[in-house]
């Protein structure tokens, strides 16, 4: 379940006005020093805008809407977290910054934690202030067999699609399996929904978590040709992906691709 954020000024840590003052120019000036001037930094703000304002660094809200403002709640999880970050990451956001009055993050999402450690290295560790760390590039994970042999036939095949079919600002979502080919090779940004390896999934949760994805994180849904008995399979998120959001395309032996921008709705 989501959570809906406390006004930051009034945090319930009982932070007084004037110490979350006194927090945010620190927070400035640690960011002077430690970020380079022209990064883009993620800023768990709880929507505050005086969080973003530093200096000449692009600062976005973190979790962040499609459309660039604040998502308005937390994470449900550590993998949601993560997904949300690694979007941000294929955008081109080079650090993450935690302030103080949030570490209770550190703390909930302890995956997400160690996903931060494991793309990026901490610059500043301090709790009196903020964690601020410096992430790598998105592709700079990718496994060492897609850039000395490429991606297969299959793969290629859809990577073309998607090129031909979806904007280049597009950040699409995936249903394959743990070792698709897809995700790491995709033209945009891009990250699984669900594996096809899961022979059963809680599919109340999925369509939950689909909602939340759809506009938000992800503008389009691919369910490559391999995906497609899966998702029969489980009739009724078959259904509510068919009846809720629009098909831009079925490529019999490519893949779907569905719509889940806002406004775009199928023919339910």
């Amino acid at each position: 379940m989501t959570t809906i954020l406390s006004n930051p000024l009034h945090d319930t840590d009982g932070t007084r006005f004037d110490e979350y003052q006194l927090l945010i120019d620190r927070i400035r000036q640690a960011a002077e020093q430690l970020i380079p001037e022209g990064s883009t930094v993620l800023v768990v703000s709880k929507g505050d805008p005086a969080l973003l304002a530093l200096g000449r660094r692009t600062a976005w809200h973190f979790p962040r809407a499609a459309a660039g403002q604040y998502a308005g709640f937390h994470p449900a999880d550590s993998a949601e977290a993560i997904a949300r970050l690694d979007v941000q990451r294929g955008l081109g956001a080079r650090y993450l910054l935690i302030p103080g009055t949030s570490a209770w993050w550190l703390r909930h999402y302890p995956e997400f934690v160690t996903h931060l450690r494991s793309c990026g290295r901490p610059v500043l560790e301090d709790p009196s202030i903020a964690w601020i760390f410096e992430l790598t590039a998105r592709t700079a994970n990718l496994p060492s067999a897609v850039s000395t042999t490429g991606p297969s036939p299959e793969a290629q095949q859809l990577i073309d699609l998607l090129q031909a079919v979806l904007p280049s600002t597009a950040t699409i979502t995936f249903i394959a399996s743990r070792d698709n080919e897809f995700v790491p090779n995709s033209p945009v940004p891009a990250f699984a929904f669900r594996y096809s390896d899961d022979p059963a999934i809680d599919v109340g949760e999925a369509i939950r978590d689909l909602r939340r994805l759809a506009g938000e994180i992800a503008d389009y849904l691919v369910v490559p040709n391999s995906s497609r008995e899966w998702l029969m399979g489980q009739k009724r998120l078959a259904s509510y992906v068919d009846e809720t959001y629009r098909l831009v395309t079925d490529q019999r032996n490519v893949c779907k691709i569905y719509d889940l921008r806002p406004g775009v709705r199928g023919a339910a």
